[in-house]
This record gives C-alpha cells, sequence and structure tokens, in this order.
C-alpha cells in the first residue's frame, strides 16, 4: 500500500535537522505523525547519519527509557551501559552524557527521534524530571539533534509554556493537513492497485470527510473494501453506497470497544459529561464557568480531555474544542442519544 507523503514539508524539516535545530512536529493522533517520524528516519539513514528513533507508546516507566537508550548506544557504538536499580536518575542522566560525549569524540552528528514524546510525562513517578534532565544535558551538545513528535496542548507547552523546564528547547511546528486532492488520489491509487474503483465523485468526498483524511481511517475503508470484494469472491469491484455503509459499520464496531475503555478513564469525574456534552453541540464549554465556579475549574477539564485524546484543541489564544476522532464523536453522540440531532445539521455518519 502507497503511503502519503508531505514532500515540501518532509524537506523542510529535514533541512532544518541538518541545519542543527531541534523540531517538535505536532498533529493529533492519527494523523501520520508516527508514519511522518519514520520517513524522516529513512532519509537520514540514507544519508549515512547516526539516528537514534525512540517510540514512547512502548515506554512505560523510567527503566524502560533507559533500556531503550541503552539499545541504541549498544547498537551505534557498541558500548554497554550499566543500570543502577536503586538510582534511574542518575542512569538516564549518565545515559544522556554518555550520547554526548560519544557525539564530541566522533565529532558525529546524533539524531535523536523520539515519537509521542507527550507520553514521558507517564515516566515521572519515579520524583525525577525528565524534562529538565533533557534541558540541563543536552543544551551543552550542539551535535545532539532532537525531532520529537507530540500529539497534545500538553506536550505543545513542554516546549512553549514560559514555566517549562523545556521552553524554547525545540521549535513547534504543525504538520500539515493533506490536501484534499493527493488524499483523494491516495485512496482511488490504494484501491486500484487491488481492483477495487470508487467511480461516484460524491462517494468520494463521503469518505474523506467521514474520515476528516485522516491515514488511519482512510486505511482501514480500504481494507474493509478489499474484505468486501474478497467476501464476494470477484475479480473486480466498485464501491456503491451500500458497500460504503458496510465499511462503516465494520470500522465503527471494530473501534467501539476502545472507545468504551478510553470514555471509562473519566468515568465518575464531576461536570466531564457536561463539558463533553457542551462541544459535542458546538457550544462553547466556558458557559458552564458559574456552574462550575470560575473558568479555571473548566480549563483543567478540557486539559485532561486533551490529554486523554478525547478532544483536539486549537492552540490560538481562543481555542476551538471540538472531538478529533470522527468515529470516537460517532460514538458519543449515540452515548448522548445525539445522533439525529447530528444528522439534522447535515452531518455525514455511515448505517
Amino acid at each position: 500500500m502507497e503511503i502519503i507523503e508531505r514532500k515540501d514539508f518532509k524537506n523542510e524539516v529535514l533541512a532544518q535537522l541538518q541545519a542543527g535545530s531541534r523540531i517538535a512536529i505536532f498533529a493529533p493522533q492519527f494523523f501520520g505523525k508516527t508514519t511522518f517520524l519514520t520517513q524522516i528516519y529513512e532519509e537520514l539513514i540514507k544519508n549515512g547519519d547516526i539516528v537514534f528513533f525512540i517510540k514512547f507508546e512502548q515506554i512505560f516507566n523510567a527503566f524502560d527509557f533507559f533500556g531503550k537508550i541503552s539499545d541504541e548506544i549498544k547498537i551505534h557504538f557498541g558500548l554497554n551501559l550499566d543500570l543502577d536499580e536503586s538510582d534511574i536518575t542518575s542512569s538516564l542522566i549518565n545515559a544522556f552524557y554518555v550520547i554526548g560525549k560519544l557525539s564530541e569524540k566522533n565529532n558525529n552528528r546524533i539524531f535523536i527521534l523520539i515519537d509521542d514524546f507527550d507520553e514521558i510525562v507517564n515516566t515521572q513517578s519515579i520524583k525525577f524530571e525528565l524534562n529538565k534532565a533533557f534541558n540541563d544535558v543536552f543544551t551543552h551538545f550542539n551535535k545532539i539533534i532532537f525531532c520529537f513528535s507530540i500529539k497534545t496542548i500538553v506536550g505543545v507547552n513542554f516546549f512553549n509554556h514560559k514555566k517549562s523546564s523545556l521552553l524554547n528547547f525545540a521549535k513547534v511546528i504543525d504538520l500539515p493537513k493533506f490536501d484534499d486532492v493527493d488524499v483523494a488520489l491516495y485512496l482511488i491509487e490504494n484501491l486500484k492497485e487491488v481492483d477495487i474503483r470508487v467511480c461516484d465523485e460524491t462517494l468520494v468526498k463521503k469518505i474523506l470527510i467521514t474520515c476528516k483524511s485522516m491515514p488511519y481511517y482512510l486505511n482501514s475503508f480500504c481494507r474493509e473494501f478489499l474484505f468486501i470484494k474478497n467476501a464476494r469472491g470477484v475479480d473486480e469491484l466498485e464501491i456503491k453506497e451500500e458497500d460504503f455503509n458496510k465499511a462503516f459499520d465494520e470500522i465503527y464496531e471494530s473501534e467501539k470497544y476502545s472507545f468504551s475503555l478510553k470514555m471509562r478513564s473519566i468515568k465518575g469525574r464531576k461536570y466531564y459529561s457536561q463539558i463533553i456534552l457542551k462541544i459535542l453541540r458546538g457550544e462553547n464549554p466556558y458557559e458552564l464557568s458559574q456552574m462550575l465556579g470560575n473558568k479555571a475549574v473548566v480549563a483543567t477539564i478540557l486539559s485532561d480531555l486533551e490529554k486523554e485524546n478525547i478532544i483536539e484543541r486549537d492552540k490560538r489564544r481562543k481555542p476551538i474544542d471540538k472531538i478529533y476522532d470522527p468515529f470516537l464523536e460517532r460514538y458519543l453522540l449515540e452515548v448522548y442519544n445525539l445522533t439525529n440531532d447530528k444528522q439534522k445539521q447535515g452531518e455525514n455518519y455511515g448505517g
């Protein structure tokens, strides 16, 4: 299957990294950050650079983080690091310094790509602020070049908030959304490879709108259409409205359980339901400030919902809050019995 590329943006990021800039790429979940970071990794490797690639979704505590860094050092430099299990703080700081010293000793740039850097907050329970260690150590080594991906306002604030220990450590830039034409071509070409066609332009638009052009869900539609073709035992398939509805329902049902788990994480928290309801209705959640006591309470709840990847927050001064995942939105509309209201407003949903 082809991968949608953001070629101009990729070249821009590579140029900035080669110039020594540290970059943090922001986009919500499922918008292709990991794929994009993988493309950056592959380009740097092609260029002969030393590249560490760390995925925080695979790291659950500081010991995991140390283990991943140690593995990268062993792969690239053949060195084994000692772990002091009684003092993970010192072990991590030592690992950071080892990377810096290796870059100086060999006069080599070392690129460190970290996916989902926001997840570093889940390693902080050891009463050791890794963010501060990053800043304290790596600002001394100009040949260590970072490229992060972040998916929440928490991650943005790591680098932009005036009280953060990582303030200005990296420049935050938005991962651009795919051009509608590119996404449509991606969909059509990938289906064409497996002898599936979408001849109805209106149906193509409906798929893109339903997915919000998110690569994860576009690929899910391609997969479901292929299942439909194979189930019918035909050599070629032209997608019709009923095929779209069937694919939508299959994707939704496959994601529904994960949505219930996601919502379970905030179950019982006071006022969260009212805030979500406001957002689903397209209303301003700050209208609840008086009932909740003050605006700070609303802001805290919105921040928590964003951390849980339930809402997407615009980073402008006056943020716009919305459910970022189109299928999660469908799930919540059903939970709150608002599906008919949305349909009346002209929203497109399968089924």
